[in-house]
């Protein structure tokens, strides 16, 4: 049976929650998803990712390594995925010295069809723009803590990370 996204690739930069749900919305609607871990790092994740990560492919890839001008195996293997793929999705702080690598203009010149999504907690610009994603920040900073029923007085713990999964959600609609 068809789905949705059969047909479209999806490469997946993202380390945290929010992205590794968007890329299994993504998944699970037929899309190939490319999920690049670094060269030392583990495939397989604990916690969440375990059913976050699944119908993906991994890559290892070692960012650090890349030169976008280079012609290295790193640099080479890069290329090759920003030529072939129809999604781009990272979710490094604006700071992070990956960012160069995510830059949407330089993506674009290389495949002008791609789709470049960045997840992160507060935006690219900003005071916060590199704040952690962290969920009961995120939850402090809107008010929500602060305004939760609960048997006692507020700040109310919200077990449910709701800014993750409502990232997720909306850049997998994006």
């Amino acid at each position: 049976m068809t789905s949705a996204l059969n047909g479209f690739t999806v490469v997946d930069f993202t380390t945290q929650s929010a992205g590794a749900q968007c890329s299994q919305l993504l998944a699970d609607h037929g899309a190939r998803v490319i999920r690049v871990i670094p060269t030392d790092a583990d495939a397989f994740r604990s916690g969440g990712f375990v059913v976050w990560d699944r119908g993906k492919e991994c890559v290892r890839l070692d960012l650090e390594a890349v030169t976008l001008e280079g012609e290295d195996s790193a640099s080479a293997a890069y290329m090759s995925l920003v030529r072939a793929t129809d999604v781009f999705l990272d979710d490094f702080e604006p700071s992070s010295w990956a960012q160069r690598y995510m830059d949407a203009s330089r993506l674009r010149s290389i495949n002008p069809r791609l789709v470049s999504c960045s997840i992160t907690a507060y935006g690219k610009h900003g005071p916060w723009k590199d704040e952690p994603a962290r969920d009961d920040l995120v939850l402090a900073r809107m008010g929500i803590l602060g305004s939760m029923p609960g048997f006692r007085p507020a700040p109310v713990h919200v077990v449910h990370p709701l800014p993750s999964a409502g990232a997720a959600v909306l850049a997998a609609l994006g």
